[in-house]
């Protein structure tokens, strides 16, 4: 398993922990990487989807490379009468997980919310979703390449 692999497991893990039991606002019902939900698929809502983007390299030297990749959270949630707000503390919830001492994994060396885009209510579906872009440093070794 890689190390951005292993980083993208340990931050599905953190999401799905957004629980009102945990002290947070909303309780998250799915956490998926790869897989944005259909319109209408409200059964398993709030949900956020996990898209990971290209690795690049920031630095090598002869034992370790550094690299970062982005990661957009596509927040998704429906069936709340107050749309609008529920978006709102759900992002500010992903937030809490993000600028906490969040641990990913000992490669891991920082991760930083880049912007928060698109957001959109549709009260006609009584839906609405956000995109959350975040960006994980790491380092590996030369060695696993």
């Amino acid at each position: 398993m890689s190390v951005a692999s292993t980083i993208l497991d340990n931050l599905v893990a953190k999401l799905i922990s957004i629980q009102k039991s945990s002290s947070y606002s909303i309780d998250v019902k799915r956490v998926e990487r790869f897989n944005i939900p259909s319109e209408g698929e409200t059964e398993l809502q709030p949900s956020i989807s996990v898209l990971p983007g290209e690795d690049r390299i920031v630095l090598r030297d002869s034992t370790n490379v550094r690299k970062y990749f982005d990661i957009e959270l596509f927040v998704y949630l429906a069936k709340y009468t107050d749309l609008e707000e529920k978006l709102h503390e759900l992002i500010d919830d992903i937030y809490i997980i993000i600028y906490a001492p969040i641990d990913l994994g000992s490669n891991c060396m920082a991760v930083e919310i880049l912007n928060t885009t698109d957001m959109f209510t549709s009260n006609e579906m009584k839906d609405a979703g956000a995109i959350v872009n975040i960006r994980v440093i790491y380092y590996a070794s030369l060695a696993a390449f």
